[in-house]
């Protein structure tokens, strides 16, 4: 139902036209009368109403004067003016504020009510459009927050693909300041009913952090949290001003999960893409030196053992091992990985933990679902602990092996059958990755892997193909053919078309009929 509210200073006019109204439309409801503009502004401020039918001449505020006041409270209410008054003076002051309805007196019925269908549909139009908005702003804003979600584990673990770092500089307006690394480490307890707890904890913990800086929050993988933020340009360094926030947050943390103890690791200010990673290595370091008593601690050289570019450099050689599925690469890293058996048990402590939320990460990247268990006992030496997280590499990557021989082609090729069967949707890598439950980064890397081209190049030939059917076998239009195959802009279309068939698909067409 749509409310209307009607202003005239004649109360057998507002009777009348309440009357014709009730009868002659069934989806209007007649909310209120006003006898004045001043009454009018009032009862649209109480009622609110979708459309307003105004008498232009009444004592004290005219209605011209009552449509300038509401409209500046409501803009989005409707106004059909109603007047004796035959002048185009008239006319031309309600234009200028909006009004496109414009009734004489006396007015047949049938114009009365057709004019109301009018702006009743009108009315209509905009709410569906408001809605099917606010519907797409709210996905995009889950969509965005997935996507920032991903772009962490992204930068920080080094898995940025095909894209300058001068483009990441600009989209993340890097400073002077740069930016540092704050990795948060959860110890969740063992009661089931604390556990479900731990989304609420995520939220909170994220919505903490953006509250106090600006900032990318990752997803909790292993009761791990990274964060990336953007250094302030205050004079202070990056570790005073995470030290300065992290306190903040561990302080409202214990207040609100004081069944749950949170310890919090940062890294040193980085100004390049490619050094994100150095800083949450060492991020990762500086939470290993964390304690039931000191829970926050910021990086300093004097930290390392083992020099931290050497570190990351294996790291990551021992992780692109266990993806692939080597076991003999994975393990030739991982001597190189582990200090020497001489090295304090909390160093090889440090260089485990982190090797367990990383192998947690891949599994879940690559949407196998992996119960990660402490790589050692408290009580191991470093011999036990050396050589339980030997055997787990191991496992991890002969069970990548087998998840890659067994499931991976059968996922690529059901993304490929989705790809074929959406290709005129708006369909994009992380939508196609979320439908077979991988990340994108590992979806992407996959798919190139197995297609031999990118998710991009595929879906760009299964459009340019379908199109060139068109072309051949019917007579639509090429701006009907570019929404047909999912583009939303024929020249981009035309574009794309050039550049893999070598001609427009003008000239395609015309080659395709001579032949």
């Amino acid at each position: 139902m749509y409310k209307l509210l009607i202003v005239d200073d004649e109360a057998i006019e507002r009777q009348a036209m309440r009357l014709m109204l009730t009868r002659g439309i069934d989806n209007v409801e007649v909310a209120g009368e006003a006898a004045n503009g001043k009454e009018a502004v009032r009862l649209a401020a109480e009622l609110e109403p979708d459309i307003i039918l105004m008498d232009i001449k009444m004592p004290g505020m005219d209605g011209l004067e009552a449509v300038r006041r509401i409209k500046k409270a409501r803009p989005e209410t409707k106004f059909i003016m109603v007047s004796a008054f035959d002048t185009f003076e008239y006319a031309r002051e309600a234009m200028q504020e909006g009004v496109k309805e414009y009734l004489l007196k006396p007015s047949r019925k049938s114009e009365i009510i057709e004019t109301v269908k009018r702006v009743v549909e009108e009315v209509g139009s905009e709410k569906e459009e408001s809605r099917k908005r606010a519907k797409l702003e709210d996905q995009l804003g889950r969509a965005l927050t997935f996507v920032r979600s991903e772009w962490v584990s992204s930068l920080l673990m080094d898995h940025v693909q095909e894209t300058e770092a001068s483009e990441w500089r600009d989209f993340l307006e890097l400073g002077e300041g740069g930016v540092y690394a704050v990795v948060c480490r959860l110890s969740f307890p063992k009661e089931e009913k604390l556990k479900a707890k731990n989304k609420e904890i995520y939220e909170w913990l994220k919505k903490a952090f953006t509250e106090k800086a600006e900032c990318l929050v990752g997803p909790m993988t292993a009761g791990m949290i990274p964060v990336l933020v953007i250094a302030k340009e205050d004079g202070r360094t990056a570790r005073s001003q995470g030290i300065g926030m992290v306190k903040e947050i561990l302080h409202e943390f214990d207040r609100n999960f004081d069944f749950i103890e949170a310890r919090i690791g940062i890294g040193t200010s980085v100004s390049e893409v490619e050094n994100f990673s150095r800083s949450y290595e060492e991020a990762l370091v500086a939470l290993e030196q964390t304690n039931e008593n000191v829970r926050y601690n910021g990086y300093h050289p004097s930290l390392a053992g083992q020099s931290e570019p050497d570190v990351i450099k294996i790291e990551k050689q021992l992780l692109e091992a266990v993806k692939d599925g080597d076991s003999d690469g994975a393990l030739s890293a991982f001597e190189r990985y582990v200090p020497e058996l001489s090295d304090a048990p909390e160093t090889i402590q440090s260089r485990l933990r982190n090797l367990s939320f990383m192998l947690a990460k891949l599994a879940e990247e690559m949407g196998i679902s992996a119960q990660m268990t402490p790589l050692y006992t408290e009580d191991a030496d470093n011999r036990q602990m050396r050589e339980w997280a030997r055997v787990r590499v191991a496992r991890a990557a002969e069970q990548i092996h087998l998840w890659q021989s067994e499931n991976a082609y059968s996922l690529l090729e059901e993304a490929r059958r989705y790809i074929d069967s959406r290709y005129h949707e708006s369909i994009t890598l992380e939508k196609v990755a979320v439908h077979v439950e991988l990340s994108p980064y590992y979806f992407s890397k996959l798919f190139k892997e197995y297609n031999g081209s990118t998710f991009i190049e595929y879906l760009t030939e299964v459009r340019i193909r379908r199109a060139k059917t068109l072309l051949k076998s019917t007579r639509m239009s090429l701006k009907e053919i570019c929404f047909e195959v999912g583009y939303h802009d024929p020249n981009y279309f035309s574009r794309v078309f050039k550049k893999s068939a070598g001609r427009s698909p003008s000239q395609y067409r015309a080659s395709v009929s001579q032949q």
